[in-house]
């Protein structure tokens, strides 16, 4: 099932860019599903790489779906081009869950001059994709319902982050 969504990020795009290089950023941003949560960054001349592997507490998958009796290994991979400047400009993110039939991936992207320059604006289209059988469409649908919750929290953890 496709989405399609725009953020408001708080902050340049140059402080977005070193926001996203920061290792800081990533346990607080993780800090809620796995407070020991790996992430390996790496950088490129022209491109940024993060890989999150996280272990989510049976309690925490409770708390979203009744479809899953147990904790569940998420891996969350994150690939940012990086223009001329060394600012982000467009990336891919993918989430795989291990032993549940489901994925979500979306492209992003940064558009230029669409708002003020004391905030970035990120366009995410992506899909989720279940195959399970007869009920893996309504579980793609209630991923979905869940992305806008998801995207606040992680709006409010940009504002911590960057003082805004």
């Amino acid at each position: 099932m496709l989405f399609s969504k725009t953020v408001e990020c708080p902050g340049s795009v140059k402080s977005l860019t070193e926001m996203l290089k920061n290792p800081r950023y990533y346990t607080r941003r993780w800090q809620d599903l796995d407070p020991k949560a790996s992430v390996d960054i790496n950088m490129g001349a022209h491109q940024l790489r993060v890989t999150s592997a996280l272990d989510i507490s049976e309690t925490t998958v409770a708390s979203v779906s009744n479809l899953v009796n147990s904790g569940i290994q998420a891996r969350v991979v994150e690939i940012w081009d990086l223009d001329t400047n060394g600012f982000a400009t467009k990336g891919s993110i993918s989430v795989s869950l291990a032993g549940v039939p489901a994925k979500a991936s979306a492209a992003l992207k940064i558009p230029v001059h669409e708002v003020p320059a004391e905030k970035t604006a990120i366009r995410i289209e992506g899909e989720v994709t279940c195959t399970i059988p007869l009920i893996g469409a309504g579980l793609e649908r209630a991923v979905i319902r869940r992305l806008d919750q998801a995207l606040t929290r992680e709006i409010k953890v940009m504002k911590e982050f960057l003082g805004g």
